[in-house]
């Protein structure tokens, strides 16, 4: 049997768990003609971090629907981040760029070791290219964003982690950024990786140029038990 998949609706009673339309887009989601609760179509959205939500699973909740019961649950195995939006501040002009998480091995939430109510995100990116962001749309735009990395030779290299925590007896969904930010560059014609520490007078200017990097929303994917 296919997993039953969940998302959370959109809609501007509860705009505060979601990222502003004004810096993406909410996008609509179908469940097929055979879905098992009789879903219908809805607008969906990344939700906002820091986040803290007392019921994830009636976030998820369609207008169509009947309420959840007691024995619907979401899956703790089943939560992981697809996408992380990432936002950073530049000569006072704030910026948005995204990276997708799907393909990544640690962006899901595991059992804690302090009790098997509690599940946990500790996910960590290391040295992430800075050309391979995208814009909303998917396209590359890092090359763009970073232009004045690239004049000089170099590609930014991002650490970026978050951590959350999701209680499956309450429902309840917390994520929050930690500390994100350029970690080195990457010289474009010899591959050679140069950790910040070690950065030029030069560079450390560059760098010190991006400030304020955080994660400011993800977009997750859940099933049901």
């Amino acid at each position: 049997m296919s997993p039953v998949q969940l998302f959370p609706v959109y809609n501007e009673n509860y705009a505060k768990f979601f990222v502003s339309p004004q810096v993406v887009a909410p996008y609509e989601v179908c469940y097929g003609e055979k879905d098992c609760y009789g879903r219908e179509p809805h607008i969906s959205q990344f939700l906002r971090v820091p986040l803290n939500v007392p019921n994830y699973l009636g976030l998820c909740q369609t207008p169509s629907q009947s309420p959840w019961t007691m024995s619907d649950e979401i899956r703790p195995g089943s939560l992981r981040v697809e996408t992380l939006l990432i936002s950073y501040k530049k000569e006072g002009e704030t910026y948005d760029f995204f990276i997708s998480t799907k393909n990544m091995a640690n962006v899901g939430f595991t059992p804690s070791p302090h009790g098997r109510v509690l599940h946990v995100l500790n996910a960590a990116i290391v040295n992430y290219p800075g050309f391979e962001v995208t814009d909303a749309y998917g396209e590359k735009a890092g090359g763009v964003l970073f232009s004045d990395f690239k004049d000089v030779g170099y590609e930014p290299l991002f650490w970026f982690a978050v951590d959350g925590e999701f209680n499956r007896q309450l429902n309840s969904l917390e994520i929050q950024s930690r500390v994100c930010g350029i970690r080195g560059v990457r010289n474009i014609e010899t591959n050679e990786i140069t950790h910040i520490k070690d950065f030029s007078s030069d560079l450390l200017i560059l760098a010190k140029r991006i400030n304020g990097v955080m994660i400011t929303g993800v977009k997750m994917a859940q099933d049901l038990v």
